[in-house]
């Protein structure tokens, strides 16, 4: 919560600052939606055959933006949800191992509006770059320490810096309040929790995943004006 605290500052004094400059038209908006994590894997330890596959799950977030111009806008934001990681052994009859996970994501966007920020109706595009951080809960590292694939794993955070774009509507209902729906795709390497993709050595633990995911996300929320 304080690094949330810690963001929401320094994109406030930031759009602030800019604002003297060139910014206008500030708005700060709360959202909610779901997040659908596309990072699908399949491989081989010790001659078992394993997939991996993240669950589905919520988010919620805010951000805030100010305008450059009548059609592009800056905007910064913060989110967090879940997107638990589920480890099968696929066997004759298969063993599933379910490890949560949590999921913060900060990411920096440019905004177009093809019929401008005058428009009750404000269709957009978006791209942008961030980072997700993807947190195992107390509990699911202390499980991959007694069973991660097939021996125990000391799995920690990971982070993934990536890019998104994706797009949207706003509709303003008045000079204070709007509603909004959100989509973005957020593409990044796959999470790999600190462990090695290959050994490192004899009967040292890995994780043999690699390669992009997409994390898509659909959202919806509140739009508040600011003066």
């Amino acid at each position: 919560m304080r690094k949330v605290i810690w963001f929401t500052l320094a994109v406030c004094i930031g759009l602030t600052d800019a604002n003297a400059q060139k910014l206008s038209d500030l708005r700060l908006s709360v959202f909610g939606g779901g997040s659908f994590l596309a990072a699908n894997r399949t491989f081989t330890v010790d001659g078992d055959l394993f997939n991996t596959k993240y669950e589905a799950g919520p988010r919620l977030g805010f951000r805030a933006a100010g305008s450059l111009t009548e059609r592009v806008s800056l905007e910064g934001s913060y989110s967090f949800g879940r997107n638990n990681l589920r480890v099968t052994n696929v066997r004759a009859i298969p063993v599933m191992r379910l490890f949560e996970t949590k999921t913060q994501q900060f990411s920096g966007n440019a905004i177009y509006y093809p019929s401008g920020l005058a428009e009750k109706w404000k269709p957009f595009v978006t791209a942008g770059i961030g980072i997700t951080r993807f947190s195992p809960t107390q509990e699911a590292a202390a499980f991959a320490g007694l069973r991660f694939l097939d021996d125990p794993a000391s799995i920690q955070p990971s982070n993934k810096f990536g890019i998104n774009f994706g797009g949207g509507t706003e509709y303003q209902l008045s000079n204070s309040f709007g509603l909004r729906a959100d989509f973005r795709d957020h593409i990044m390497g796959v999470p790999r929790f600190s462990l090695p993709e290959a050994p490192t050595g004899p009967g040292n633990v890995f994780y043999p995943v690699n390669g992009q995911v997409n994390n898509l996300e659909f959202s919806a929320g509140v739009v508040f004006y600011i003066p």
